[in-house]
């Protein structure tokens, strides 16, 4: 064979091989596109069983539960008495009372009332203020509430501190122009409201106390359906002091502390998250306080009995056994 028909039959075999892998590719492609074709029919097969489905499993999950629903449910009073659990609950009450009339109306309104002079931005600063310290310094006081073996004593004392403070705001002395008056009492607010979330935290730690976790959750709606009660007997003592009896804004903040101190006692006493609980010592300390409270508004001979009583009151306190706080 000659070297020109060698070069022709490689030529064509060359040629053979070309086609071939143009065939190939094309056959790839071809079967690729009919792959995606497939699939995608497939899954609009898919989502339509989806939807003939749906019904069906919405029937199915509905049916279960109702038989979930018709299973005995697990009684509140399992770990505490209902007596216990509606003075856990009184204290929602009192400190919702403290949030609707100091925190959102009536502190605002002092604030920037003709009697003291404020402003808005006033109110804004000092209540940033006390959340700034919230914001600092509740890690500290959640690791606090989770090592501790107690939680009532630090909710008994932010308690005490909030309620203390909520009672001085407004106050004023003869000689105190209206710029000391008001700082004054919005360093007392920063104070009174940082307690009051600090307490919150302590508060919401208690609800394992009462709960077991089958109806922790219904017990927890219990405390915020009566915490809406003291929205409204808030409101509605205030709108009684103020406008029917002519009472000062100062006469509101009285009110708000003694009725978080009065709805907030029987979680004090009837809580108990150990046996050997005892409330003398919480008692004795709030004695000491508004002993020593009274001492600073009154003078004379009474000033220094309400001292000696306050110190009585404390040293009490400490020699008293109960649960240890770690």
């Amino acid at each position: 064979m000659s070297k020109k028909d060698e070069k022709k039959d490689s030529s064509v075999t060359s040629n053979i091989a070309n086609e071939k892998e143009n065939f190939k590719v094309k056959l790839e492609s071809k079967r690729q596109e009919l792959q995606d074709e497939l699939e995608s029919q497939w899954e609009n097969v898919r989502f339509d069983e989806k939807i003939i489905n749906a019904p069906k499993k919405i029937k199915e999950k509905l049916k279960d539960f109702n038989e979930e629903r018709k299973k005995p449910r697990e009684s509140i009073t399992t770990k505490a008495s209902m007596f216990s659990i509606f003075s856990w609950a009184f204290y929602d009450l009192g400190n919702t009372i403290f949030s609707v009339l100091i925190v959102s109306f009536y502190f605002s309104l002092w604030v920037v009332s003709d009697s003291v002079g404020g402003s808005d931005s006033d109110y804004g600063y000092a209540n940033a203020a006390s959340m700034a310290l919230v914001f600092l310094t509740a890690p500290l006081i959640g690791a606090l509430s989770d090592q501790a073996r107690r939680r009532m004593p630090f909710l008994f004392l932010t308690t005490l501190f909030c309620v203390a403070f909520t009672a001085l705001l407004g106050y004023e002395k003869d000689g105190w122009s209206k710029s000391t008056i008001l700082t004054v009492s919005l360093v007392f607010f920063v104070i009174a409201n940082y307690f009051y979330q600090a307490g919150l935290i302590f508060y919401d730690s208690t609800l394992a106390t009462i709960s077991t976790p089958g109806n922790r959750g219904r017990i927890g709606g219990i405390g915020i359906g009566i915490g809406y009660v003291g929205s409204l007997i808030g409101i509605l003592s205030a709108l009684f002091l103020t406008t029917y009896l002519g009472f000062p804004y100062q006469a509101v903040f009285q009110a708000t502390a003694m009725l978080f101190l009065i709805f907030a006692i029987p979680c004090f006493i009837f809580v108990k998250e150990t046996p050997q609980d005892n409330f003398w010592p919480s008692l004795m300390i709030l004695m000491a306080l508004l002993f020593g409270l009274n001492s600073w508004l009154i003078d004379g001979l009474i000033q220094y009995i309400l001292l000696i009583s306050a110190f009585i009151c404390l040293v009490s306190s400490f020699n008293t056994k109960t649960t240890p706080l770690f």
